[in-house]
Order: C-alpha cells, then structure tokens, then sequence
C-alpha cells in the first residue's frame, strides 16, 4: 500500500513521482538496454551487402542492354553465380541487385545521359569485380556490328583523310600570309588580316569540327 501523501486538490505531488520512479527502476534501466540488445542482435544476424558504384554515359538503348540476358549471362557465367537455380534466377537477382540513377536533368528522348550504376554483393571485391565484368561486356555488347560497323568504319576514314587535307591547306596559308606579312613588316606597312587571314580561321574551326567526328567514330567503334 503507498501511503504517500496527495495535495488536498487532488494532483499529483513531486514526492508521488519520485516513489513511483523508485519503484520502476528495474523497468527504466533494463528495458532500454534490452531494446538496444535486440536491436544489436538483429544487425549481427542481417546479411551484409557491399556496393560498388560507377559513373558511365548511356544512351537509352544502352540502358536496356544493360540488364538484358546478353550482357549479364556472360557475366555470371565467368563468376560463377548461375548455380542450382540456373541462369534465369540468377540473372533476376542481378537485375535487382544492379540498381541506375541519371544524374542531373533527364534530357530528350533517347539522348546520352550520365548515370550512376550501382551493384551489391555479400563481399566488397566481388561487387567491384561484378560491375568492371558488367561494364566490359555492356561495351562488347555495345559495339556496332556487321553493316553499321563497315559504314562507321568508312565515316571514320573519310573524316581522317578530309583532316590531313584540311592541315595540308592551313600550312599552305600560313606560309603565304608569313611570307605577306614579312613584306608588309620591310615596307613599313601595317598588313591587316586579309582573306588568306581569314581563311586560315576558317581551316582551324574545320579541323577542330573533323577531329570531333574522328574521335565520335573512335568511341562509336
């Protein structure tokens, strides 16, 4: 029986509070620490996941080739994960464990984008060596074939050689605007730009425009 005192209003007085927290010490100090017990023991036993992440640039094909069977079967195949429940439910696993986020605003319909590609395994070299084998055979599988292969290669030997025409003229201009301008520097005049000044502007913006659709067909190869 708690003979306590209560105030004549009926409330509660400080001297109740503190005898009923006297008398639940046990309940305050084991039910936190049993809480944090339980909690403790539940991370130990949950499996633990690594990640490894990359940065690629993708188009939206590229995106879906990405978790096709053409990319990821080889993939397991070489690390071995296809195991007892065969290659289709390892490959769902994969796909569900490969996770992609674009990065920065969502552009037009089918336009090359950066996305961040993220795979989880038990152990931290194994998500690293899932996503490079992912990323090499998502190149593989990538490249062109067959006739657009012949039509990017042909693009790209056109582009070379319309280069070394467009650096052969510029060395041409050049030495015929020094050669005006040494003459304008004897006679004491002021030599402006002139068209053959003018032109040699013109080959540098065309090379620089040839040497991007080189290094486009480069990548595309």
């Amino acid at each position: 029986m708690n003979n306590s005192p209560v105030q004549a209003d009926g409330e509660i007085g400080l001297l109740d509070v503190v005898v009923t927290l006297a008398e639940s010490w046990r309940l305050l100090l084991l039910g936190p620490l049993l809480a944090g017990a339980i909690a403790f023991g539940g991370a130990a036993f949950m499996p633990k996941a690594y990640e490894s992440e990359a940065v690629l640039g993708l188009s939206a094909s590229e995106l879906v080739l990405l978790r096709s069977a053409r990319v990821l079967d080889p993939v397991l195949e070489q690390q071995g994960l296809a195991g007892a429940s065969g290659v289709d439910a390892a490959r769902e696993q994969l796909i569900a464990s490969l996770k992609t986020k674009r990065i920065g605003e969502t552009g037009q319909a089918g336009e090359t984008g950066f996305y961040r590609v993220e795979v989880s395994q038990p152990a931290a070299p194994d998500a690293q060596a899932l996503l490079q084998q992912i990323i090499a055979q998502l190149i593989v599988q990538s490249a062109p074939r067959g006739a657009a292969r012949r039509t990017l290669e042909l693009r790209l030997a056109s582009a070379r050689e319309a280069l070394d025409q467009l650096i052969a003229g510029q060395e041409k201009l050049g030495v015929i605007y020094e050669t005006a301008a040494s003459r304008a520097a004897a006679d004491g005049s002021v030599m402006g730009l002139g068209e053959v000044g003018r032109s040699i502007v013109e080959l540098a913006g065309g090379i620089e425009s040839r040497r991007g659709e080189i290094l486009r067909a480069e990548l595309a190869l």
